[in-house]
């Protein structure tokens, strides 16, 4: 059995395409956390999970979204992810919260918003007693342009920028 094993989505839309893109025979899906905040496409990756995802746990950012919480970050992200958690509780329906305060608790695979280089989604297989830990490249050109279009100040969409595109 080859179980795919994502986190930290963060809203990346077309980093969670990538990863699907390069991995698309798997047979379970198990999810570790943070599919907000961050990025612009909140809704189809929770879709997706809701859809798709067989083993789930609530990530920080998560919780933060679902009960209009501090999620606890730090430094240089806390900005950023303070302003997206505000827009996202706009964007996101009651039935999506709803979803994330279902989630049980707990969270290690960041797809969506890798901190050591941009343009990777970076994702987990567990096959045949095997944890493989993966890489695969996708357009953050793509997801950059969706956060210009969004009603983000432009000095988050410009840090957020730096984090995607960073090499």
């Amino acid at each position: 059995m080859k179980i795919l094993i994502l986190s930290d989505i963060h809203g990346n839309w077309p980093a969670l395409e990538a990863v699907l893109a390069n991995e698309s025979n798997w047979q379970a899906l198990f999810f570790l956390g943070d599919v907000v905040e961050y990025g612009p496409d909140p809704k189809p990756c929770l879709d997706f999970l809701r859809q798709h995802a067989d083993f789930y746990v609530r990530g920080n950012h998560d919780h933060a979204i679902a009960y209009a919480a501090d999620c606890g970050c730090g430094g240089d992200f806390r900005e950023m992810s303070v302003a997206t958690r505000q827009w996202h509780r706009t964007v996101l329906e009651e039935k999506e919260l709803g979803f994330l305060r279902r989630m049980p608790i707990i969270q290690s695979t960041i797809v969506g918003l890798a901190r050591d280089r941009g343009g990777e989604a970076c994702y987990a297989v567990w096959e045949k007693g095997k944890l493989t830990l993966m890489r695969v490249d996708y357009d953050a050109s793509t997801t950059v342009a969706r956060l210009e279009q969004s009603p983000l100040d432009k000095n988050i969409v410009a840090q957020l920028r730096e984090v995607l595109t960073k090499q």
